[in-house]
């Protein structure tokens, strides 16, 4: 997002006089300058390709690392927080979900065994010659209901350890971006120790202390 010099000086931790003559020294950096009108005054802003060359050719100063460090943790610590919804949403969704379907089937099943001992008594007051054969037919009947409500179980456990897997992938990205913080603080630590080595060794580079 484009930002007026006075801002961006004020953000990485430079003097205006900086910014103005790294401009002056970077004839790319004169062409992604433009005015504009900030709090109802004129004055000289940034494009964001200018702000990108200006972050990888001005020296870091204790500031601009600092201010650094902090955008980085706030990101990583918005990344899990938004992982942590994410998570709980789902384990809410899903709770919500079984809860509803359980309580569906055994109102179904209540009432399939309702229907099926009305039928009996039905069935067994009026029999004659035929009893065994008529029994035997709602017992066919009963088994194969719950059989099929048994299956409807079996997918619905299936599904629940599905998302208990996705649930624990969830963890599994929360925990990395904990890593990831772990190293770009020491990243930051190193570059504010050793500001030269960092410059000489450039952003991209694997740094001493990167695996801490």
């Amino acid at each position: 997002m484009p930002m007026t010099i006075g801002q961006y000086a004020l953000d990485r931790g430079y003097s205006r006089t900086a910014i103005y003559k790294a401009i002056d020294r970077t004839p790319e950096l004169q062409s992604m300058t433009y005015k504009g009108i900030s709090k109802g005054k004129e004055t000289t802003f940034l494009s964001d390709e200018g702000i990108e060359i200006l972050d990888a050719t001005m020296q870091p100063s204790a500031k601009s690392n600092e201010s650094l460090k902090k955008n980085l943790e706030l990101a990583i610590r918005d990344r899990e927080a938004q992982l942590l919804q994410e998570r709980n949403e789902i384990v809410s969704e899903l709770t919500n979900k079984l809860t509803d379907i359980s309580e569906r089937l055994h109102q179904e099943k209540e009432e399939e065994m309702m229907i099926t001992r009305t039928e009996m008594i039905n069935r067994i007051e009026n029999v004659g010659s035929g009893v065994q054969e008529m029994l035997d037919q709602i017992r066919s009947s009963y088994e194969s209901r719950i059989r099929e409500l048994n299956d409807k179980l079996s997918r619905l456990e299936a599904e629940n350890n599905h998302y208990k897997v996705e649930n624990a992938r969830l963890s599994e990205d929360v925990n990395r971006l904990k890593t990831s913080c772990k190293q770009l603080t020491a990243r930051i630590r190193f570059a504010q120790n050793h500001p030269v080595k960092f410059m000489i060794q450039g952003k991209d580079e694997e740094l001493p202390g990167a695996e801490a």
